[in-house]
């Protein structure tokens, strides 16, 4: 339902399926009073509401345009809170407004318009969104001095983000919680430094030459797992960082690749353990979800061939069939490895018979095949 223009002149109870007040809907009538819009309500006329001087509005959540003097010579509005829906607010939507006190521009308005608040009262307060501050000089009053929305009656208004606090180690000082804003970048609340000398735990060197993991200023002998030391991982047993470590270790989340002690965060592709065997590794861990083929230059530089088949993360030596990477494909895998030099008919027991040439499924293949394999097992090639 819209509301049109001049539609009526005294106060009016709005329908819920309000979509729409048209222009100059209300303009003019000095007895309506309270307004609640429903729920649904969209935009607001030009003029809708223009020398209304008994009116108080409430604006609902779903409210996305202001039109131009929507409000205009509205002298009762006293404060309003434009809900985070309106994203345009028209030219002196709220001119003449000489009883308002304070109006809360969201940050979701794109426009800005240096008539929005022109000839209202010189103590109004405007709470503004950062991304406007370079208009704060904004409109003019009747006599054309230019008027300033100062730090008196001016409040900028932030899109705040919480910068976690990070605690101390014996290593690396720690911060503070602060804040920004994520608009314009403006620090709200810096972080302070927190001297590493105030740490009580965390992986310290010692005069012995050893690095050791400390609880509560003492030796931790209980201790397995990761640690920092000046930003890197490493992997601390029995209280002390184990430099001979390396294969897979489980930190109660996730197994990681720890090579020489350190945690091996960025590594990506197949890697050993002399207990678990080959896996597939994505960012330093194992990736228990992964299937199909993958690359290792180890295995490549060991054993000829770099490209293997991983099944649920992990290389499947068994595996006869059909494997796939994005990069290269759908290949020939014959005990678990690529199998370039294959020419023939390969089967799958997901995806069946298929024409496959130097290793790889030929799609635009059409016709007659022969395989030496088919005709020895049954007779027709």
């Amino acid at each position: 339902m819209q509301i049109g223009y001049v539609a009526f002149w005294t106060n009016e109870e709005f329908k819920s399926n309000l979509v729409s007040i048209g222009e100059g809907a209300f303009k003019g009538s000095e007895t309506i009073g309270s307004v609640d819009l429903p729920s649904g309500t969209k935009k607001i006329g030009s003029y809708a509401f223009q020398g209304c001087t008994s009116l108080l509005i409430y604006f609902p959540s779903t409210i996305e345009e202001v039109g131009d003097y929507a409000f205009l010579d509205c002298t009762s509005l006293s404060s309003i809170t434009i809900p985070n829906s309106v994203t345009n607010i028209g030219a002196w939507a709220f001119g003449r407004c000489t009883g308002l006190k304070t109006i809360t521009i969201p940050d979701s308005v794109l426009n800005y318009e240096d008539t929005w608040f022109r000839d209202c009262a010189s103590d109004l307060v405007v709470y503004l969104p950062c991304r406007f501050m370079s208009h704060v000089y904004w409109y003019y009053d009747s006599y054309g001095n230019y008027l300033v929305l100062s730090s008196f009656n001016c409040i900028i208004t932030h899109s705040l983000v919480t910068d976690l606090p990070i605690a101390p180690t014996f290593t690396e000082n720690g911060l503070t919680e602060g804040s920004h804003c994520t608009v314009c970048g403006e620090v709200l609340v810096a972080q302070q430094i927190i001297p590493s000398s105030e740490a009580t735990s965390g992986a310290k060197y010692d005069s012995d030459g050893v690095w050791r993991y400390y609880s509560n200023n003492a030796v931790d002998y209980s201790f397995n797992g990761f640690a920092g030391i000046y930003g890197t991982q490493w992997l601390f047993q029995n209280g002390a960082l184990n430099f001979n470590y390396t294969g897979f270790y489980y930190d109660g989340a996730q197994w990681w690749k720890v090579s020489g002690g350190r945690q091996d965060s960025s590594y990506t592709g197949l890697a050993y353990d002399a207990n678990m065997g080959w896996w597939y590794v994505n960012n330093g861990m194992i990736d228990f979800n992964y299937y199909g083929l993958a690359y290792d230059q180890n295995l490549q530089d060991m054993m000829g061939n770099g490209w293997w088949y991983v099944y649920g993360g992990k290389l499947d030596f068994g595996y006869y069939g059909l494997g796939y990477h994005e990069s290269i494909g759908w290949w020939k895998v014959t005990g678990g490895q690529l199998d370039a030099s294959y020419t023939g008919l390969a089967y799958d027991s997901q995806m069946g018979w298929w024409n496959v040439i130097n290793g790889t499924i030929v799609f635009n293949t059409y016709g007659m095949v022969y395989d030496a394999g088919l005709e020895s097992s049954t007779g027709y090639g």
